[in-house]
């Protein structure tokens, strides 16, 4: 997010915008910070990580993209295990190749 205009955000800020937004102090621009809900966390948060896969996703050359979004996959499973290892079953995961279900007739 290069440019700003004036007016009414509603985001998560991370490092990159933290940076931007330190920077407009010097350009006399007074920012509001707010608090998350906890009850919007798991969507907020889940929203922020999945951009960020896609971006990731996209910059992949086409050919490399099931392989990268199966590790993807894993890697973020794996992490949510190690806080809710009950959470989800063994078998809850993408499997190669990634496929999806388009009728039941």
């Amino acid at each position: 997010m290069a440019n700003f205009d004036l007016g009414l955000y509603d985001q998560l800020i991370d490092g990159v915008l933290q940076k931007r937004l330190d920077r407009f102090a010097t350009e006399q621009l007074t920012t509001k910070i707010g608090e998350v809900d906890p009850a919007e966390l798991p969507d907020r948060v889940g929203k922020f990580i999945g951009q960020q896969a896609y971006e990731t996703l996209t910059s992949v050359k086409p050919d490399q993209r099931a392989k990268t979004a199966l590790q993807i996959s894993e890697a973020i499973l794996g992490i949510l295990d190690e806080f809710q290892p009950n959470l989800r079953k063994k078998d809850q995961q993408l499997i190669a190749p990634i496929r999806r279900l388009t009728a039941i007739e």
